[in-house]
């Protein structure tokens, strides 16, 4: 008998003992998780830093030459915009919620991607912001990877000087095969997209509405071999919804196809097609639709 009330006794310390340990161990503060093989996919929440853009950064170092999709969720959604967030190559962001997120500039990489499937917003703060800007290396035709925007909605707020995406020219020489899908654009001082010398992209439903200039297609051949099919621009500050410019006598800026574009309220013109002194004038080709 007392053997018995030994061994209960013993049983129960014990497991009073482990219901401590477990209660410890529960309070304490969670790991910050570091990916280590294969195609990752990390939530920025989990990562420490004071805004969503140093939350994000961690987790681009985190996720190192591996890659992966860096989950940018509502609850780290504030001003961002003292950090340039620089989005590696083989990052993927994507902003599954509605929030908020303010910044002034991102850095992407040559096959960097974003996306947003419920609506989340950018917002710009600051003067002489660039917006999302594609400057770095940048692909070629030859590349099997390129870099994606999906369902981004940028608003610059009247910043001064501002401008939502800008496109090259890059530093590795090419400018080529980006995609922009269900993109928006708005309240930019400066340009709701500027595009120098891009090359076989390919935009669907893009709208850019309340810009100075909504779409800006300049460069050495301006851009040539590009798609732009459902084009939305409306309520510019310049009279002007689009301009594409050629500055180059070398290069000829051919292929621009703008298929049923929304080209409205152009008080000055819709789009003004401009060769400069000396170069070749740009070629564009207009499917469908009808101005306003």
């Amino acid at each position: 008998m007392r053997n018995l009330v030994f061994s209960l006794t013993v049983l129960c310390l014990c497991m009073t003992a482990a219901s401590r340990a477990s209660g410890q161990q529960a309070t304490t503060s969670p790991t910050v998780p570091t990916p280590t093989t294969g195609n990752q996919s990390v939530n920025a929440a989990t990562f420490r830093g004071p805004h969503w853009t140093d939350k994000v950064t961690a987790a681009a170092a985190a996720v190192g030459a591996n890659g992966g999709t860096i989950i940018v969720p509502d609850s780290i959604a504030d001003n961002g915009s003292a950090t340039t967030l620089q989005v590696p190559s083989n990052i993927t962001l994507e902003f599954p919620g509605n929030g908020t997120f303010t910044f002034c500039s991102i850095s992407m990489g040559k096959f960097s991607k974003m996306t947003a499937s419920a609506g989340a917003a950018l917002v710009e703060s600051g003067t002489g912001c660039a917006g999302i800007q594609f400057t770095g290396a940048t692909p070629t035709l030859q590349d099997s990877d390129h870099p994606s925007l999906h369902g981004i909605r940028i608003g610059c707020d009247k910043q001064p000087s501002s401008t939502g995406i800008t496109i090259g020219p890059g530093t590795s020489g090419g400018t080529a095969m980006y995609d922009l899908e269900d993109v928006e654009v708005t309240g930019c001082t400066a340009v709701g997209i500027l595009a120098t010398s891009m090359q076989f992209s390919h935009w669907r439903n893009v709208h850019l509405q309340q810009n100075y200039v909504n779409l800006k297609l300049y460069g050495s051949g301006a851009g040539s071999s590009n798609i732009f099919d459902g084009l939305k621009t409306d309520s510019n500050g310049s009279g002007v919804n689009v301009i594409v410019v050629n500055n180059s006598n070398t290069q000829d800026a051919g292929g621009n196809v703008f298929i049923n574009p929304q080209l409205q309220n152009g008080t000055v013109a819709s789009m003004a097609v401009i060769g400069d002194a000396g170069n070749y004038s740009p070629n564009v080709v207009i499917i469908g639709s009808q101005p306003e």
